[in-house]
């Protein structure tokens, strides 16, 4: 059967109409585009294939697992959740290595979809090939043990400043340790210089990490080879 205008007039709308209801509801999404299609079944030509291929029952989960391999490509993959973010979303998660990216306050379903396609997808790719490039992949000590750790006896008395504003230097005679803040989480950074620092702190090195305590609300743990900020714990907060 020929297609006519109006063919194409319900074509464009039927697809316009699934994303606009797909931001409300995935479920109803897929019932208008499933419509759509039907209504296109009785001339059989390109055009059920071009709603296919634009509906956002496949081009969202294709966007979000093709960036989330992307970004696990490039370094750059954090798990993605929606909501204010608390005192520790700047942390990286324990088992998978990677950090947390907000999305916003509230999610929508389409949102919600694209973040756990998303989430599911770089998972996979830790658990099937192993970190990302550029991943911390030493110890992460619980609040209790890092406290700890700062009272063992290699732990060394040091001093801190922040240089041009920017590098955080911790030396004793020499730098034992440089870090630059613009490179560090911003709820990283924002602790830093926003807490009065001690004049003599405490600095625990390791191999793979650093454990440091330069003013009273916070620990910190130091990525040596990136030096990255990898953790930090409230030490008002049990």
């Amino acid at each position: 059967m020929k297609s006519t205008a109006r063919d194409y007039y319900y074509l464009i709308w039927g697809i316009c109409f699934s994303w606009f209801i797909s931001y409300l509801n995935e479920t109803a999404s897929l019932v208008v585009i499933i419509l759509a299609l039907i209504y296109f079944f009785r001339s059989l030509n390109k055009k059920i294939l071009i709603a296919i291929l634009v509906c956002p029952i496949w081009l969202i989960p294709t966007w979000s697992i093709g960036s989330g391999v992307k970004d696990y490509i490039d370094g750059n993959a954090k798990l993605q959740f929606y909501g204010h973010p608390g005192p520790n979303a700047a942390n990286v998660d324990t088992e998978y290595r990677m950090g947390y990216k907000a999305m916003g306050c509230l999610g929508s379903s389409v949102g919600s979809i694209k973040s756990s396609l998303y989430n599911k997808t770089v998972k996979t790719l830790v658990k099937k090939i192993g970190f990302q490039k550029g991943t911390y992949t030493g110890e992460i000590p619980t609040k209790s043990k890092a406290i700890s750790l700062l009272t063992d006896a290699s732990a060394i008395s040091c001093q801190i400043e922040i240089i041009r504003n920017d590098n955080l230097v911790f030396w004793k005679d020499a730098c034992l340790l440089e870090i630059n803040l613009r490179e560090q989480h911003g709820m990283f950074s924002q602790s830093i210089r926003t807490s009065k620092r001690k004049e003599q702190a405490k600095i625990y090195i390791s191999e793979k990490f650093a454990i440091n305590q330069f003013n009273k609300d916070w620990i910190y743990l130091i990525d040596i080879k990136h030096k990255k900020i990898v953790n930090y714990y409230n030490l008002n907060i049990e």
